[in-house]
């Protein structure tokens, strides 16, 4: 069936096409620029993108992060610079039946904007993955030359499936950015800090802090048992850094858990529960069982942060296939609601691919969103709260926000497509079960990372570190505490977890 689009149905979505100011009145920007004397938060990957280049970018991840908010706010200062209103085009595709519609709207505005102008134009389309075959459209747009002189962002929460898309425009995304599919993840607890504390805020511009060179130059005195200046100036802010990193591990990076917190002094139960809908959503679309996911899901909290193999998890279920819980796990892993870490056969400098794995949660929202939802607990918050009062459950939770900060750590420092964090990041064993929580593979030597959130360590406590440190080539070893800080064994230097998480 042939479908008639006009210029003035996409006028509806588009009103500061006719008066720009019209853009506060947008629901995203007018709650950004509510809540900014609140939080003041503009995702940092806003400034990633290269809007004055020939580029398609993708941007994926889970719910409640700001991908939408950030399209506006990219509109919003287009505006700013005073670019011509029509030649910036929004369009969320939830309202688009097929792609047959999805091609026509977008034909329907080039062609009207190319007949008033040939200068750069700028299309923004939120939840694309809710067409099938989208690619398609955009392939043929490239191909036929279309989008010459544009610029052009997707967005989608089914993050499987726009990965997909992406993988299917080879050589079509444009070349200006080697990194053109992009994600935002719940903020890192560097950035929850700049939310909260002005003063660390104001700290953190003067010493251009936030800069990659600057942390890995950091990073790299603290690897090889050397003090830093830097660091021990923030190191001044350690109580009111440690205060925020508690209130971190209830709402994590999730801007609406936060928003709430911050406000109204609770996250309600719909918070939760959207990301209950968000997951359980991600596996529908994929023709996945629900029953399953809840199994494996309830397997993995009992099992969190300790190593499973998928013979185990199988059963402990009614899944009957290795490869299915494989697939399902995979597919969480995707989801950006887990990462699977593996063993280190460091003999070979490889992943242990056929031994146990070590499975986290991404984000202590998302952990504590999921625990209520699996375990039915009636007040999510009271119930992350009383998790948190055991030593063990806290301990558990603060390694997987430290695994979730090293993997994107480890993605920032080679920014390169063809570096896999979850290839660079394992955990090690011997045979007598000594073990360190994480190994870092930093440019072919060894980073050994071990998690102790206490107040007090003994050399019993690092065993596994000293017993790694004396048989491989590796850096000196890092011990995450709850407040201690010492650089004094040549071996090791030992640092609050709290401050470890703002340089990476």
């Amino acid at each position: 069936m042939m479908i008639i689009v006009n210029i003035t149905d996409l006028a509806e979505l588009n009103p500061w096409w006719t008066d720009p100011s019209e853009i506060e009145n947008i629901k995203e920007i007018r709650s950004w620029k509510e809540t900014k004397s609140k939080i003041e938060y503009i995702p940092r990957i806003i400034n990633k993108f290269k809007s004055e280049e020939d580029m398609i970018y993708t941007l994926r991840g889970p719910r409640q992060v700001g991908k939408t908010t950030l399209q506006f706010i990219s509109i919003y200062r287009l505006l700013e610079r005073k670019v011509e209103p029509r030649r910036i085009f929004y369009w969320t595709l939830d309202l688009i039946k097929d792609r047959t519609e999805l091609q026509e709207i977008l034909m329907t505005y080039i062609d009207w904007i190319r007949s008033q102008t040939e200068k750069r134009a700028y299309i923004f389309l939120d939840e694309i993955t809710s067409v099938a075959k989208w690619q398609n459209v955009i392939k043929f747009l490239v191909d036929t030359n279309k989008l010459r002189n544009f610029f052009v962002l997707v967005t989608a929460s089914h993050t499987m499936d726009l990965a997909r898309g992406a993988e299917r425009l080879p050589g079509r995304q444009g070349t200006a950015d080697p990194l053109p599919n992009k994600i935002l993840l719940p903020m890192k607890f560097i950035e929850y800090i700049g939310l909260r504390n002005n003063k660390i805020k104001s700290w953190i511009i003067e010493t251009n802090f936030k800069a990659l060179e600057t942390r890995k130059e950091i990073f790299d005195d603290l690897i090889k048992g050397k003090s830093n200046n830097t660091l021990e100036e923030l190191g001044l802010y350690g109580k009111k850094i440690n205060d925020l990193f508690i209130d971190y591990a209830i709402n994590g990076g999730v801007i609406k858990a936060i928003d709430t917190y911050l406000g109204e002094g609770f996250i309600p139960i719909s918070v939760y529960n959207d990301y209950k809908e968000f997951i359980v959503g991600e596996f529908l679309k994929a023709k996945m069982n629900e029953d399953y996911l809840v199994q494996i899901l309830t397997q993995l909290l009992e099992t969190h942060t300790s190593p499973i193999g998928w013979e185990t998890l199988k059963k402990q279920t009614t899944i009957r296939s290795r490869d299915t819980i494989s697939k399902y796990v995979n597919h969480l892993q995707y989801s950006y609601i887990v990462s699977v870490i593996k063993r280190l056969k460091h003999e070979k400098n490889t992943p242990d691919y056929p031994k146990n794995k070590k499975v986290y949660f991404s984000d202590p929202f998302i952990f504590h969103a999921i625990r209520s939802w699996i375990k039915g607990i009636k007040n999510p918050l009271k119930g992350s709260f009383e998790f948190m009062k055991q030593e063990k459950s806290l301990s558990h939770l603060i390694e997987a926000i430290v695994c979730n900060h090293l993997l994107r750590w480890i993605y920032n420092y080679y920014q390169s497509p063809l570096i896999d964090p979850h290839n660079r990041l394992f955990f090690w064993r011997t045979k007598k079960d000594k073990e360190i929580d994480f190994i870092f593979n930093q440019e072919e030597k060894y980073v050994p990372i071990e998690v102790k959130y206490r107040n007090k360590i003994t050399p019993s406590d690092l065993m596994g570190l000293l017993t790694f440190i004396s048989t491989t080539k590796s850096f000196n070893g890092v011990v995450l505490s709850k407040n201690l800080t010492s650089f004094e064994d040549e071996r090791y230097s030992v640092l609050p977890v709290s401050l470890f998480l703002c340089l990476i």
